[in-house]
């Protein structure tokens, strides 16, 4: 069960409480309140909502969300390029709109020039594809090629950011799961830059949050809920957890 879910039933598991208490107190003094009866049930709802808000505070992570246009938002954006190595070339790709699956599934499809040899890897857990190449040339190709389909398509979200630390730092290995109002919808591990991208297809208007498990999934904590709207489908945090 998810940090809302409980929190949703804590709270009225508090309520429940306190009008069963108060229903007895009226049934004993024969509606009549006195002023210790009151004190006490007042001071009993006041450390119940006390304890929820401190629970909910600390298993809350700190999220900003920003502007998909700004300088920090763009910082977090993978960028691809041919590098040289003593072997020939090598360059790695990392999407930041589409879903891994479907860049790899055109990839495959394009074809190799005659005579080139290319190495590729993809590692679908972190999303990263990897190339080497005698020639700089058939890299550039493939590079061209997935840049160019790295785009959101029409009636999907991308949910991308960095996951941080209290000091800043990245949080490399972490899961990022998406909830909806009572379901699981997707997953993925951050890179060792903290950064993570989620291209999700559901349907807009509905409620979301995230939950981050880190530290080893020893700890984890969730952001506050969001919706996702068809108007703007392009939403970046920074999550800083504890």
């Amino acid at each position: 069960m998810s940090y809302l879910s409980l929190l949703v039933v804590a709270t009225n598991v508090a309520v429940v409480a306190v009008g069963i208490m108060i229903v007895a107190a009226l049934r004993r003094k024969r509606f009549q309140f006195s002023l210790r009866s009151l004190l006490i049930v007042c001071t009993l709802l006041a450390v119940i909502l006390s304890a929820i808000y401190t629970w909910r505070h600390w298993t809350t992570a700190q999220t900003t969300r920003l502007d998909p246009s700004s300088p920090e938002a763009r910082q977090f954006l993978a960028r691809a390029e041919v590098v040289e190595t003593p072997n020939g070339f090598a360059a790695a790709f990392r999407p930041n709109f589409r879903n891994f699956g479907e860049l790899v599934a055109i990839l495959e499809k394009a074809a190799i020039p005659p005579g080139s040899r290319l190495n590729a890897r993809f590692d679908h857990q972190t999303q990263q594809m990897q190339f080497e190449a005698a020639e700089r040339k058939p890299l550039e190709d493939r590079l061209t090629l997935l840049k160019s389909s790295d785009v959101l398509q029409p009636g999907w979200f991308v949910i991308r950011g960095r996951v941080e630390d209290s000091a800043g730092d990245p949080v490399g290995g972490a899961i990022v799961d998406l909830f909806g109002s009572y379901c699981y919808i997707n997953h993925f591990q951050t890179r060792p830059d903290g950064t993570f991208v989620m291209p999700i297809q559901p349907p807009a208007g509905g409620v979301y949050y995230l939950r981050v498990r880190y530290n080893g999934d020893k700890q984890e904590m969730s952001t506050e809920s969001f919706r996702l709207d068809l108007a703007s489908p392009e939403k970046v945090v920074r999550i800083r957890v504890n």
